[in-house]
């Protein structure tokens, strides 16, 4: 559950998600066209990515995701409106890239279903990272 905290500084406002740690990646319980959905939070992603059967776009055909050997990763990506948040938190509307992200679900383990990335992640002020409390501070 997502907790809201509304601080009293003027107009400023808090969220706290929670997160989950597998193989050292950080996931986030969300919603992806009103579906639950696990993010992976991707600070060094230019753009959040998500997987074209989460978001309902089954009929899209798409070259999985493939690592590049490095950091990176490359693969066909169709740009669509989705409607994407972490836990609770309303970002409605958001563009992003549809990919087939099975392969990459598959590689780490564990079902990813997004990852969001700096295009989401620059419209905070500041995002704190607790990692014994296992929540992620969002802070208009």
């Amino acid at each position: 559950m997502l907790l809201l905290a509304v601080s009293l500084h003027a107009q400023e406002c808090t969220s706290r998600v929670p997160f989950h740690i597998v193989s050292g990646l950080i996931l986030l319980d969300g919603q992806l066209n009103g579906k639950p959905a696990v993010l992976l939070l991707d600070t060094g992603a230019n753009n959040s990515v998500v997987d074209y059967r989460a978001a309902g776009f089954d009929g899209l055909k798409l070259d999985a995701l493939r690592s590049t050997g490095s950091a990176g990763a490359e693969g066909a990506c169709r740009v669509r409106e989705v409607k994407l948040s972490p836990e609770h938190r309303p970002l409605l509307g958001r563009r992003v890239c549809v990919m087939d992200l099975g392969d990459v679900s598959r590689r780490m383990g564990t079902r990813i279903d997004g990852f969001v990335g700096q295009d989401l992640l620059t419209e905070f002020a500041t995002l704190r990272i607790d990692y014994r409390a296992k929540t992620i501070t969002l802070v208009d």
